[in-house]
């Protein structure tokens, strides 16, 4: 049985591994947020970047933002989306 412990008698040792997978976790839901809306943003009617429509869309556009600010956000690169 497992003895519990007080803040005090925690060590990093015993919680960075559920803090690494949290994160891990959060990450690749980031990826997968990302993955949808660019998707999202192709299949839309002005999803094709030479229409110069594209720029007009206000959803395009805000899908566009979401994706930068969770990028920044998650640290996320291109590569990462690979």
């Amino acid at each position: 049985m497992t003895e519990l412990k007080t803040l005090k008698d925690l060590t990093p040792k015993d919680y960075v591994d559920e803090v690494d997978i949290f994160v891990g976790s959060l990450r690749q839901e980031a990826i997968k947020w990302i993955k949808d809306f660019r998707e999202k943003i192709n299949n839309h009617s002005h999803g094709d970047k030479s229409d110069p429509n594209y720029l007009n869309c206000i959803s395009c556009r805000n899908m566009f933002v979401q994706i930068k600010w969770i990028q920044h956000s998650f640290n996320i690169t291109d590569e990462d989306l690979k």
